[in-house]
């Protein structure tokens, strides 16, 4: 579970996003912050790597995202996140392929899966696959463990017309004018901070692993 103080830590540093704040407030940091989000990170990990493709040999460090903001090419100047981030794949936080997310901010907390930001190539691959093998995607969607986590596909950007590689296929234009393809669910902080949570993550994972296989499939 991740304590309600983690929560409260994260609320401050919101409304004290500078470093003498952080530098002060560290050891509560290092405390209700890092180390339960590592421990969540941990389990999670351990219930999906029998599942999925993830590797039991990546360290846990590499799953996850640093508090600390890349400043150099933004006009945003402030030094922290005010959220925790981890990227379940076995390429870590720098991966573009298709993996399992964890996000943890106060009042925003959700976990997500998929591909967030494809680049154009992956799309096009992604949209190829659905032509071909259609059956098994909307198999796969229609699933009902899948339904009963996720529901129905994240709905994200999209082109306003349809692909010219996939413009005689105008039945799945609900799939192949998607430039993400996602699962997402909101968690509220009641569920963060519950000793359910891990629990609650890894079947929403685990509902979502034939989804994921897809798409990484279709990017081999």
């Amino acid at each position: 579970m991740f304590p309600a103080q983690g929560l409260q830590f994260l609320t401050q540093l919101k409304a004290n996003n500078n470093k003498i704040w952080f530098q002060d407030n560290k050891k509560d940091y290092e405390c209700f912050v890092r180390e339960p989000f590592k421990q969540i990170v941990t389990q999670i990990v351990e219930h999906l790597v029998p599942h999925t493709h993830l590797s039991p040999y990546v360290k846990i460090s590499e799953y996850i995202f640093r508090i600390y903001r890349d400043v150099r090419f933004t006009k945003n100047k402030l030094p922290f996140k005010t959220f925790l981030g981890a990227y379940l794949d076995h390429e870590g936080t720098q991966s573009d392929k298709p993996g399992y997310y964890i996000h943890i901010e106060p009042n925003q907390s959700f976990i997500a899966c998929g591909l967030y930001e494809p680049k154009t190539e992956q799309l096009k691959k992604i949209r190829q696959e659905i032509v071909y093998e259609t059956e098994i995607w909307q198999n796969i969607l229609n699933n009902p463990s899948l339904q009963e986590h996720w529901r129905n596909l994240y709905p994200g950007k999209c082109y306003k017309k349809l692909p010219k590689d996939v413009a005689q296929y105008p039945e799945l234009a609900s799939y192949t004018t998607l430039k993400q393809f996602l699962l997402w669910k909101d968690i509220p902080d009641t569920i963060v901070t519950s000793e359910k949570y891990v629990e609650y993550c890894v079947s929403h994972f685990l509902s979502a692993v034939p989804f994921v296989n897809f798409l990484r499939n279709a990017l081999a």
